[in-house]
């Protein structure tokens, strides 16, 4: 499973920070199991950025319980035009 990010800067309205968490949601398919996966972050110009992970999931009980992954990739800086 894969969930895509991404945020219109060259048409903000206002500068500030975009802040971004990711998430994983413990389910039937992954209870009980370390999990593999991979994080690519883009940045305006910046090369391709890619960070490895490795997870071991919550038991079965914890099914639709999430695990908050701090620090996983950086918050956006918006400046306004």
């Amino acid at each position: 499973m894969a969930e895509v990010y991404t945020f219109p800067t060259g048409v903000a309205q206002q500068s500030g920070n975009v802040e971004l968490t990711v998430e994983a949601e413990v389910t039937q398919a992954n209870c009980g199991r370390d999990i593999t996966a991979q994080s690519p972050e883009v940045t305006g110009s910046a090369p391709l950025r890619v960070r490895d992970l490795e997870l071991a999931m919550p038991v079965c009980d914890a099914i639709g319980d999430f695990l908050v992954l701090k620090n996983m990739v950086n918050d956006l800086k918006i400046a306004q035009k």
